[in-house]
């Protein structure tokens, strides 16, 4: 119950300071636009919840959170 309340905090508190973050990383974006962009965040999120947990009927929990894993190491040098 700890890690769920510690994880809910940090993603609150990152998505509180996106927009902010944006605006100021990337000058050619507004803060509509920087809203936009955390919109289209939230929509992949559910998109990989909702896929995660259909792919979970073919795959065990830890063969998953494996694929996730390596899919975001992929994803952290784009």
């Amino acid at each position: 119950m700890l890690t769920q309340f510690l994880y809910v905090a940090a993603q609150t508190g990152i998505n509180s300071f996106f927009i902010n973050y944006v605006t100021e990383q990337m000058p050619g974006f507004s803060n509509e636009k920087a809203a936009y962009l955390l919109s289209l965040g939230f929509v992949f999120f559910m998109v990989g919840r909702f896929s995660g947990s259909f792919l979970m009927t073919w795959f065990r929990p830890n063969q998953m959170l494996a694929l996730y894993a390596i899919i975001n190491v992929f994803a952290m040098y784009l």
